[in-house]
Order: C-alpha cells, then structure tokens, then sequence
C-alpha cells in the first residue's frame, strides 16, 4: 500500500456550512426558554438544590482560600469565576458580586503585567468567605463591602495604571 498523499488541512468558509436549524425554529425555541412556564420550572429546580448549590459554592470557596494563602492567582481567579456564577444561584449574592470584583481586579492587572496587592486579594477572599457563611441579615452589608472594595480596586489601579474594565454589576436575583 503506498503511503497517502500529503494533505494540507482545509478551512471550511462558515457561510458554506450547511444549516442545522431554520431561523424559525431558533425563535420559537428562543421564546420558550423566556417563557413564565420555564422559569417558574427552573426556579423550582434550582430551589430544589439549593443545598447542593451552597456545597459547591462553599468547597469553592475552601479553594479560593487556599489559592490566596499560596500566592496561586491562577487558582484563585479561576475559583473566584466559578463563584461569581453560581453564588446568587446559591442565596449568597455578595459572594458573587465581590468575587466579580476579584475577576474583574486580577483580570486588569494581569492584562496590564502588573502583580497584585496580596492585601487587596485577601480583603476579597475574607469578604467572600464571610459573605458565604453569613446568615441573611449579615449579607445586607455585601452590597455595601462591595461598593468599597470596588472602590479599593479603582484607587489602586490608578496607581500603577492597569485599567479595569466598565462593566454592569450583577443584578440579584
């Protein structure tokens, strides 16, 4: 058998990709998932897991912990995300505005090859770690711990020139 002939690979153009699903179809899947019908099954689902949720939120916060302690930012920046997604999901919706603060801090400095300020990452860490296993009426004061780390965050990157990036605060659910 003779050996095959080189082929060098081949990039498809997206536009002559044959289409998976009509136009219509998309909207009327689209719609659904806005749906009151869909919501009020997910809102039970989520309800129904809510423990599960506070688990993994927790644990990712153990990790976050242990990142900081060892100077790992990767680590922590990757824990931070996955808690700034499920948080609010969880009941804990300062965790997850504050460790958005954290990403969105690490994520400016690290685009700017800047180190960060152990100090301020600990203050972030603490805060969200408080904020995860506060009862409800401490969690009022998230928004508050928030707004003055962010505000921390500002000042300190004014100061050695990394430029944090505009963006919406998360909105509780």
């Amino acid at each position: 058998m003779g050996k095959p002939a080189d082929r060098r690979p081949e990039i498809i153009p997206a536009a002559t990709y044959p289409q998976a699903i009509r136009l219509s179809d998309i909207a009327e899947f689209l719609n659904t998932l806005k749906s009151e019908a869909v919501h009020k099954h997910l809102g039970r689902i989520i309800a129904a897991k809510r423990y599960e949720l506070c688990e993994v939120v927790r644990a990712s916060v153990v990790r976050l912990e242990e990142a900081a302690r060892n100077s790992d930012l990767d680590a922590a920046y990757a824990e931070a995300h996955d808690i700034r997604g499920l948080a609010a999901l969880a009941g804990f919706a300062a965790s997850g505005r504050i460790a958005d603060g954290l990403c969105l801090y690490l994520d400016a400095l690290n685009r700017a090859g800047k180190p960060a300020d152990a100090g301020i990452v600990g203050l972030h860490v603490g805060s969200i770690t408080r904020a995860a296993y506060a009862e409800d009426e401490a969690t009022r004061l998230g928004s508050e711990v928030d707004d003055e780390l962010r505000a921390l965050v500002r000042r300190r990157l004014a100061t050695c020139a990394a430029k944090v990036p505009a963006a919406p605060r998360p909105v509780s659910p």
